[in-house]
């Protein structure tokens, strides 16, 4: 059957219609994923970067770019694009700890093809937690005291009831944690005063709940969770270690011949203390002998300055007894009195003098025409002890100094004074030094 051509123009026309005014097929989403960086945890971010597919910018356009993200920041800052795939998100400075910012990409965001950018984000970035940065004592340190305060410099400040939460001491010898106070008013002021060119703010100054024991490890805890005001908390433990001070004490030493021994007469007796005190608190050290008058001690330092030691010179008297006298009041600067207080007073006793046979001194002058004598210390010897000379074998000449010749008398004992065994008094090195034929080289 054939149509009429006006039944035929119509129907193209209604086809061509249709065709035109049906809606366009929906563009596909650029592939590949938006690179952010950073992302999580960062101290110290100063800017954030973007890096999509494809380009997303014509360079060189004048109109100004869209921002492709939302951002949701406490601090300032400013986005541009670096290059056609590249947008940076520069801050106005380098981001403290405690901020949160989160990074949406926007729905109406197209490449520059005018394609959809793929599902991507938010992208968030944290700077952390409350960190601590410097620590007063500084780590390490040895000679903690038994009720320590610690300067705690923080990189953001802190929620004061997270610190308490958080924040401990693990003590050698202690079986649980040990919580910490923190110090504010007057005693915080006079810490902060006394450490001003370290303590920066912000700062913190925490304090065990109990004493610690002496000669103890201590490990600062500052736990993770410890957070800012605005809740951002800290991610991780950090732990400082340091070690108290050793008790104080007082100890007697003497030399003695063996261990065990009674001390050697001869020689002198000290009291030593572990930590050094002002002179005029030790002026009260005593060494009483069996009538009860003390021994003289060695010179002191004025009472101003410090000393961990009081010397009672000898010589003493053989097989007595003496006794060591502390004061009631002796302590030392932090207040502490002696651990081991209850030994004294203590009676201390000396020996026999020790066996001894000793020149007058390294060098004698013996006399050419008189006796030849050199006196000889013995003490505590056998009654068969004899002495002998010993021949060296050594020749040499004779060279005459007559009295009145001061100026090459008193080189000679200058060299004499100063000799020393390995090298004989005789050796020069200048040949022009030497003395006349037959004599010594003269001393320098």
């Amino acid at each position: 059957m054939r149509c009429s051509p006006v039944v035929a123009f119509r129907t193209v026309i209604i086809v061509t219609i249709a065709i035109a005014n049906a809606p366009a097929p929906a563009r596909a989403a650029s592939s590949g994923a938006v690179q952010f960086a950073p992302r999580g945890i960062v101290k110290g971010v100063r800017q954030a970067t973007a890096r999509f597919p494809e380009p997303m910018i014509r360079l060189g356009d004048p109109r100004p770019p869209a921002r492709p993200f939302d951002v949701d920041c406490g601090e300032k800052g400013t986005g541009r694009w670096i290059d056609s795939r590249t947008w940076a998100y520069d801050f106005a400075r380098d981001l403290p700890a405690g901020v949160r910012c989160t990074f949406r990409l926007r729905p109406d965001v197209r490449t520059l093809a005018g394609d959809p950018v793929g599902a991507a984000g938010p992208f968030e970035l944290s700077t952390g937690g409350p960190a601590v940065v410097r620590t007063v004592p500084f780590e390490g340190a040895t000679d903690l005291s038994e009720d320590q305060a610690f300067v705690l410099v923080l990189d953001a400040e802190a929620d004061p009831a997270s610190i308490l939460d958080h924040v401990s001491f693990a003590v050698d010898g202690v079986r649980e944690q040990v919580g910490v106070r923190l110090i504010e008013g007057e005693e915080r002021d006079a810490i902060l005063h006394e450490y001003r060119w370290v303590a920066k703010p912000p700062v913190v100054i925490v304090q065990g709940t109990q004493r610690f024991p002496n000669g103890a490890r201590v490990t600062l805890v500052w736990g993770q969770g410890v957070a800012t005001a605005g809740g951002v908390a800290s991610a991780a433990d950090q732990r400082f270690d340091f070690r108290t001070r050793p008790p104080f004490t007082v100890t007697f030493r003497c030399d003695r011949e063996r261990r065990g021994a009674a001390c050697i007469p001869v020689t002198a007796m000290r009291v030593e203390l572990s930590t050094a005190i002002p002179a005029a608190r030790a002026a009260g050290v005593k060494l009483l002998e069996a009538d009860g008058s003390a021994r003289p001690r060695a010179p002191t330092p004025n009472d101003d300055e410090t000393m961990s030691a009081i010397v009672f010179p000898g010589p003493f008297a053989e097989s007595a007894s003496f006794t060591v006298v502390l004061p009631p009041d002796l302590a030392d600067e932090s207040g502490r009195t002696p651990a081991n207080a209850a030994r004294y007073p203590l009676t201390v006793k000396t020996g026999p003098a020790p066996p001894l046979a000793k020149f007058a001194a390294r060098f004698g002058i013996v006399e050419s025409k008189a006796d030849a004598t050199l006196p000889v210390t013995l003490r505590n010897l056998e009654p068969q002890a004899r002495a002998r000379v010993l021949d060296l074998g050594v020749k040499g000449s004779i060279y005459r100094l007559p009295a009145d010749r001061d100026e090459e008398i008193l080189p000679w004992l200058r060299r004499v004074g100063f000799a020393r065994r390995a090298r004989s008094v005789f050796e020069t090195a200048d040949p022009a030094r030497a003395g006349p034929a037959g004599a010594p080289a003269s001393p320098p």
